[in-house]
């Protein structure tokens, strides 16, 4: 009989850890929960991509997931030949992208996007996108023989992408 006394309390003791340590494990989940990881960059996940499409032509790659653009940012396709090998560069913002697509409402009735050409000096030159608010959206892009392209969008029209 000595010696056995004191073994249940340790029992207790080990049971009130536990439900210690589930508490503890709760409040830190839902701090983490809390905690709002900002998108994806345009100009970190289009090199990506860009490299992908042209390992295999004629295929269309999308970002694992939404990129975040933020109001008033231009983007000039010559930023990103390098990835491309030299090959021209253009994009495409979707027309499914509307001002609903907005974080915040806009007074225009324009889309979140707008791709064109630049024009300098009266002579055309690279394309570019150029975002009206902030919005987050799918990347899209294929490259074929000539050029490759980019898409933004909530979804990839191939044949809009890829044209054949």
């Amino acid at each position: 009989m000595v010696g056995k006394r004191g073994q249940a309390f340790d029992t207790f003791k080990l049971m009130i850890a536990a439900v210690v340590a589930v508490a503890i494990l709760g409040i830190l989940l839902s701090i983490l929960g809390s905690i709002s990881i900002p998108g994806v960059q345009f100009s970190n996940t289009v090199p990506s991509l860009l490299s992908q499409a042209l390992q295999l032509p004629g295929n269309v790659y999308s970002s694992a997931g939404e990129v975040q653009f933020q109001p008033n940012e231009q983007y000039v396709s010559d930023a990103f030949t390098q990835s491309t090998g030299g090959k021209p560069v253009t994009f495409i913002c979707s027309s499914e992208l509307g001002p609903k697509d907005l974080a915040s409402p806009a007074k225009t009735s324009d889309g979140p996007c707008k791709a064109g050409k630049a024009v300098t000096g009266g002579i055309e030159g690279t394309t570019t996108l150029t975002t009206t608010g902030q919005f987050k959206a799918k990347v899209y892009a294929c490259c074929k023989a000539d050029k490759c392209q980019i898409s933004i969008g909530p979804q990839a029209d191939v044949s809009k992408v890829c044209p054949q």
